[in-house]
């Protein structure tokens, strides 16, 4: 007796765990990221930064305080 229901507080225990790790990677993060870090679409970057991107664009870039100009075509 006292095995099942160990067995079950541990499975109940589980599946908390694993609904609240869906539930943070769904929701996503908002903090506040540091100049000079890395970001990716979507982020805030602390002012008087912001989130720059590659010459190639891309979803991944870096807090910066100024973005580098535009390549000429």
């Amino acid at each position: 007796m006292t095995k099942r229901i160990l067995l079950a507080t541990m499975f109940m225990g589980v599946l908390s765990a694993s609904a609240m790790s869906l539930r943070q990677l769904h929701s996503g993060t908002n903090a506040i990221k540091a100049c000079g870090s890395s970001c990716m679409n979507g982020d805030i970057c602390k002012r008087p930064c912001g989130c720059c991107f590659g010459v190639g664009g891309g979803t991944i870039g870096t807090c910066q305080p100024e973005c580098p100009a535009p390549a000429r075509k």
